[in-house]
């Protein structure tokens, strides 16, 4: 194994059953203190109790884990090795179907999702650098050929990350519509007419009642406006915007599930949800204006606001499982995905490629273990969680705050990482952190160090470990010392922003977004000689205009 990683990580194959229960030995203790903590995976064509693919981080190269990794491995292989493209769609679409199961209003489900994707993640880094393979007849015959199954393994897992992200737009965020359904029913099955029916039939309500809303602003005239429906028109108008705000928002979005080319279905969604829905809201402000009764502009502004509703309300009138509809056509989209790279010569598939297809593909993200703990989802029957956690400065003296939060806020982010582990049984397999340092991008300076020596006189060493960049800590639990501190972020902000979105992990909020951009105008200020932040982290212009336009 050591011979095929060849990423300067001396191999330290501790057994998960031993950790806690022995101490490293001086030989592996040597080999942990020249490790780093970047999370790591090594995809091998033996079998080690039920596990073909091993986790590597900074405490093994057997980490012990709960994620699916085996049918990640096996698609590679299907795919690669031995050219069983029956095998490698089969794996391709239980791999996806596993992975959209997890929803997120239940969060003991979706953490599953999350910690599997951000250990992916980490493997994929800078175009898969951080994923080896066994060297053998059935895995990666030569060091030649380990480069292009790393790029393979990009392209495959961009198959994936992409619906993933796709239907994250349609299902949770409320993306869907009778056109978008219809579209998929049709792209699943082309005998399935009924949606397009539908579709057709919303289509001509709507212009027709916004036709009949433009009829009568023609009928009627200003000096025709009563003053006193001016504060129902305004705040109709403002509510109108706001329901048609995220159409227009998301036209890249909803032209991409089109697959990036006109059809009917995808220009009348763009004529309702975009030229008629602006129709509405502005012709509406003056219908409220012209009404000659108080009810009468209320019972209008109703009416007004229903209108572009309808092709969003009209599926589940009619009974559609929208979510089945569109988890089907995922599916189907990326076993037509599989067949076009499944044809590509290997000559055609490089880095420049790769980011043709989407420019987020081998972002560098990494996660990071601290301490030696399992890589599993929130359990909070035995009060272990994986989420954003948020840091907080307490000058009280009644302690800091780390709370776990559903989502990223300001406080959630982090600059710099400082930390020291304990004394105490130092050649342990599990060490505890006695100090933390922690800069938050809302420049706070927070220190956690343990109270006292105790008995044993376990003490904390004078060595430290950094880490600078964009970082939430994703898994924390302490006593007297720091027992399980898991970390994920990239070097650049920008890189931490385009990994949340491609890797479809936890919201982040508005204001924490701001943050990280200022954050990466201030990475990019350094670059230029400016003294921001004495860090030696590369960010250009092109890349922070880049990650805007890939949001």
């Amino acid at each position: 194994m050591a011979r095929d990683c060849n990423d300067d990580q001396p191999p330290l194959f501790l057994h998960p059953e031993d950790v806690g229960k022995r101490d490293y030995d001086d030989e592996e203790l040597d080999n942990l203190r020249l490790r780093d903590f970047q999370t790591r995976l090594f995809i091998s064509n033996a079998n080690i109790e039920g596990k073909t693919t091993m986790l590597r981080t900074r405490f093994s190269d057997n980490h012990e884990y709960s994620s699916h990794f085996n049918v990640l491995r096996d698609l590679v292989k299907a795919f690669h090795a031995t050219n069983n493209f029956t095998a490698a769609k089969t794996n391709c679409t239980e791999l996806l179907s596993r992975c959209l199961q997890y929803k997120p209003d239940s969060q003991a489900s979706i953490s599953k999702y999350y910690t599997f994707a951000v250990t992916v993640a980490s493997g994929l880094s800078n175009f898969a650098e951080n994923t080896s393979f066994e060297h053998n007849d059935s895995m990666v015959k030569d060091n030649q050929d380990e480069e292009i199954i790393r790029l393979k393994l990009c392209l495959l897992m961009d198959i994936i990350f992409s619906k993933i992200s796709m239907f994250r737009f349609l299902v949770y965020e409320e993306g869907s519509n009778t056109f978008r359904v219809a579209y998929c029913r049709g792209k699943c099955s082309k005998k399935d007419k009924e949606p397009l029916v539908f579709a057709v039939f919303s289509f001509l309500m709507q212009f027709c009642l916004t036709m009949y809303v433009v009829a009568e602003l023609i009928t009627e005239g200003v000096e025709n406006w009563k003053y006193s429906n001016l504060p129902l028109a305004i705040l109709t108008l403002v509510y109108g915007t706001m329901l048609v705000y995220p159409s227009l928002r998301d036209k890249e979005e909803a032209y991409n599930f089109y697959g990036n080319k006109p059809s009917f279905l995808q220009m009348i969604d763009f004529f309702v949800n975009h030229t008629l829905s602006t129709i509405l809201v502005f012709s509406g402000f003056v219908v409220i204006m012209i009404q000659s009764s108080f009810i009468e502009a209320v019972l209008n502004s109703a009416a007004l606001l229903f209108i572009p509703e309808i092709d969003d309300q009209l599926p589940s009138l009619l009974g559609f499982d929208e979510s089945a509809i569109i988890e089907n056509f995922m599916i189907a989209e990326s076993l037509r995905t599989f067949n076009k790279i499944a044809q590509m010569p290997d000559e055609d598939i490089t880095r420049d490629y790769l980011l043709s297809v989407n420019k987020a593909i081998g972002i560098e993200f990494s996660d990071y273990y601290l301490t030696n703990i399992r890589e599993q989802p929130s359990n909070p029957e035995v009060g272990e969680m994986f989420q954003p956690y948020q840091v907080q400065k307490c000058s009280d003296g009644f302690g800091h705050q780390i709370d776990p939060s559903n989502f990223v806020t300001a406080d959630c982010l982090i600059r710099k990482l400082t930390w020291a582990y304990t004394l105490y049984n130092v050649n342990g397999s599990k060490p505890r952190i006695g100090r933390l340092k922690i800069e938050t991008m809302n420049n706070e300076v927070i220190e956690i160090k343990r109270k006292g020596v105790s008995a044993e006189g376990i003490i904390t060493s004078d060595v430290n470990h950094t880490l600078e960049g964009a970082y939430i800590i994703t898994s924390f639990q302490m006593s007297n010392d720091i027992i399980r501190l898991r970390v994920c972020g990239s070097k650049k902000a920008t890189d931490f922003l385009a990994a949340f979105e491609y890797y479809s992990l936890w919201g982040i909020a508005s204001p924490a977004r701001k943050l990280l951009l200022k954050e990466a105008k201030q990475q990019r200020a350094m670059l230029k000689g400016h003294p921001c932040r004495n860090r030696s982290i590369e960010v250009t212009a092109s890349e922070e205009e880049g990650y805007i336009q890939l949001c």
